[in-house]
């Protein structure tokens, strides 16, 4: 299983103290994990936790999404977290956003391509069109 180090923009937590994962877990699971192999091999799952994340506990045992797409994350004894997604807009990954990322969204212009279909946050509409566009050029150079 592949991990992510990254403390600042936690995903996800699945029970890691027993054998059982609760249903907020699993559900948590799904729904974090989601855009992430979306934009990943098919194979490949990130499981974050309390050692390569920012989220206080390693059980979930609850799990919303506001209105401004903030996933909201209980733990059993961590306390309340809260993951706001930031979309990725490098889409060639050249470590810049700039004409490039533009010209691959362009290409996908009025598809359902997952990579460019950012806005609105957090999962995007199912199509690539200005509001994904906005969400880009709030990144360029």
């Amino acid at each position: 299983m592949k991990t992510h180090n990254t403390k600042q923009n936690m995903k996800c937590a699945i029970c890691s103290g027993s054998l059982s994962l609760t249903l907020a877990s699993i559900i948590a699971a799904a729904v974090l994990l989601f855009p992430t192999y979306a934009r990943s091999q098919p194979s490949e799952w990130i499981i974050y936790n309390t050692d390569n994340s920012g989220i206080p506990d390693n059980c979930v045992v609850a799990i919303g999404i506001d209105p401004q797409g903030n996933v909201w994350i209980g733990t059993k004894s961590g306390g309340l977290a809260v993951y706001r997604q930031m979309p990725v807009v490098d889409f060639n990954s050249d470590g810049i956003v700039d004409c490039a990322d533009i010209c691959i969204m362009i290409d996908h212009w009025h598809t359902d391509y997952p990579l460019c279909d950012i806005a609105p946050t957090p999962f995007g509409d199912g199509i690539v069109d200005v509001q994904d566009l906005i969400v880009l050029a709030e990144y360029l150079f």
